[in-house]
């Protein structure tokens, strides 16, 4: 950058910020402050049905209906969602915590969804909880990278009600907190 009376002018280049550095103890606290519920993100591609447990999750767009939702971008989940062009957000109620943990672990296999009562949804089959509090199937608008993550656009398509009387589950109930 050039310098006129001592002050600098200019663009920085790469390797400057033309902000300060951040305050990462009061980011990770503010973050920590967020609420979050608890969903699971499920998706199935020539025939093979996958299911995470996802908590960055929100409604993006009244009309027409679109949600996002945020995913490893290292995962198989997303590569599947992306190969599938279609995927579910599943509302987990507060009756699901050992659900929403076991499909939160790490799987040894790639069948995650093995044993849990599923039923294909009405658009595009992809596998919906039967048992959660309601789901939203969704067709893929866009991808994004999003740091560490990829942020999915998604056009919801159909939606169902399982249990109308049950609360949704939230991370904090379940004991969960945010970590990096």
């Amino acid at each position: 950058m050039r310098q006129r009376r001592g002050i600098a002018i200019g663009v920085p280049h790469a390797c400057e910020s033309i902000f300060p550095v951040m305050n990462e103890a009061a980011t990770q606290r503010v973050l920590k402050g967020f609420t979050y519920g608890l969903y699971a993100l499920t998706v199935k591609h020539e025939g093979d049905e996958h299911g995470i447990t996802a908590n960055w999750v929100s409604q993006a767009s009244f009309d027409p209906p679109m949600v996002v939702a945020a995913v490893d971008s290292t995962s198989r989940t997303i590569e599947l969602i992306r190969d599938a062009h279609h995927f579910a957000i599943n509302v987990f109620h507060s009756e699901q915590r050992e659900l929403a943990e076991k499909l939160g672990r790490p799987a040894a296999t790639a069948h995650k969804l093995k044993g849990i009562k599923t039923k294909p949804a009405p658009v595009s089959g992809v596998p919906v909880l039967a048992d959660a509090l309601g789901w939203l199937e969704c067709r893929v608008v866009a991808t994004l990278p999003s740091g560490d993550h990829a942020v999915v656009l998604g056009e919801v398509v159909e939606a169902g009600v399982e249990h109308e009387a049950a609360a949704p589950l939230t991370a904090a109930q379940a004991g969960l907190t945010y970590s990096r």
